[in-house]
């Protein structure tokens, strides 16, 4: 099974006017839905909470720091969401003047239960072209999420698909929906040399079978039978042996 892509919203600051919030526009979020939020800023080094009109609960994943140049960036999400037709996400940066403020809100669908599978630890990066994370364990869903210092374009890395490429305000965001087992790593490449921060995620999407199997020698038939979830076919019948 595997998610798929709903429409994604965003939301940037990309004139250095420090603050304490960035919201998004309204947008349907239907029920059931992974929510992926990534986000960057500069300046301020706090931690910043998730909020929407729903009411759902994000869960924080590791901060990436870059505190010599004053670059941020982190992932939040929520497994299975609570739908709001005119949803806002909100983050908000308390006690500190965050600058260049990027929000982007991710909603996938998906077939069967979604979990969150593994994050690496985020890479801080000298000046160069090439921000990558480290490697981690791979899912059916993989989020990367790059801030950086000097405002420049990005091209998502082999087998990734880019989501956002808000320059002015240094954030890139993309994704990657297959199963390679293993592990991955997030990456891209900047069209300029500039100090950055990378962060990942990845996520499963798993299903669960419910049935029997019976097998009766007396008249040499296998008989099978079981359900699952929409989209999964269960096949009975008998066989000769």
């Amino acid at each position: 099974m595997a998610f798929s892509r709903e429409t994604f919203t965003l939301s940037t600051e990309s004139s250095g006017t420090g603050g304490t919030t960035q919201a998004t526009s309204a947008f349907n979020l239907g029920s059931g839905r992974l929510v992926v939020v990534t986000i960057s800023w500069a300046a301020a080094d706090v931690q910043p909470s998730i909020t929407d009109t729903a009411g759902n609960t994000y869960t924080a994943l590791t901060r990436g720091r870059d505190t010599t140049n004053g670059q941020y960036t982190q992932i939040f999400y929520v497994l299975s969401s609570t739908a709001n037709a005119s949803n806002v996400v909100t983050a908000t940066w308390s006690g500190g003047g965050a600058t260049y403020r990027s929000l982007l809100v991710s909603p996938y669908t998906y077939s069967g239960t979604a979990s969150f599978v593994a994050e690496p630890t985020p890479v801080v990066g000298g000046s160069s072209t090439t921000p990558a994370t480290g490697s981690f364990t791979a899912g059916d869903l993989g989020i990367g999420c790059i801030g950086e210092f000097t405002g420049t374009t990005a091209t998502a890395g082999s087998g990734w698909t880019e989501q956002a490429d808000a320059s002015a305000a240094g954030f890139h965001s993309f994704d990657r929906i297959d199963s390679p087992g293993g592990t991955i790593t997030a990456s891209c490449t900047l069209n300029t040399a500039a100090f950055w921060v990378a962060n990942g995620a990845s996520f499963a999407d798993t299903i669960s079978v419910t049935g029997t199997i019976a097998v009766t020698t007396a008249n040499d038939t296998v008989a099978a039978s079981g359900e699952g979830p929409p989209g999964l076919v269960v096949l009975m019948g008998q066989a000769c042996l």
